[in-house]
């Protein structure tokens, strides 16, 4: 059975065992899933955005929050 819902209170561990796909498309919708709802078709995904580089040249990874609000039966949600 898939999920219908997933939500920010889930572990990242149990969140990052699925994927989230847009059905008029069907391609993956790219990075961690924060929160999704399949009944609702909206969807928060967190992804890499550009490095930060220091004085010193060292690089620090940052991440964004990206929402996708596609409506009502738009998403599936899928195990990786």
């Amino acid at each position: 059975m898939l999920l219908r819902k997933i939500m920010t209170d889930m572990p990242e561990t149990e969140r990052a065992r699925w994927a989230v796909v847009r059905l008029d498309k069907y391609e993956t919708l790219p990075g961690l899933v924060l929160a999704a709802d399949v009944d609702a078709g909206t969807a928060t995904m967190r992804t890499r955005g550009p490095d930060e580089v220091a004085q010193d040249g060292t690089r620090t990874p940052t991440f964004k929050d990206v929402g996708y609000a596609l409506g009502a039966g738009s998403i599936a949600i899928v195990g990786r």
